[in-house]
């Protein structure tokens, strides 16, 4: 994955596409992720995320209208068995 720096304390992520067209839709999952979470930190109203503060159908309200502003699938059933989280330790160090 390319992590670009862009001059103005902010970040790309992926192929930079100037002057070409969008990728094809829909959006990969991890398209998914990095536009949602984009979303959240350039909000006005902020959300705080972590098990003593938000609860689940705060964010599920906010996914539920990413997912339908971006024409986003909805999930399958199953999904979650195809789902790994990451250790505490391994995503407070990034790894």
């Amino acid at each position: 994955m390319k992590i670009h720096p862009n001059g103005t304390g902010k970040i790309s992520i992926g192929t930079t596409l100037i002057g070409s067209d969008p990728p094809p839709k829909p959006m990969t999952g991890s398209e998914s992720l990095y536009g949602f979470c984009g979303w959240l930190t350039t909000r006005n109203i902020p959300i705080t995320m972590s098990a003593k503060h938000t609860t689940c159908g705060e964010v599920a309200e906010l996914i539920d209208k990413f997912c339908k502003t971006n024409d986003l699938d909805d999930p399958r059933d199953g999904w979650d068995k195809n789902l790994t989280h990451p250790k505490e330790n391994d995503a407070k160090n990034n790894k």
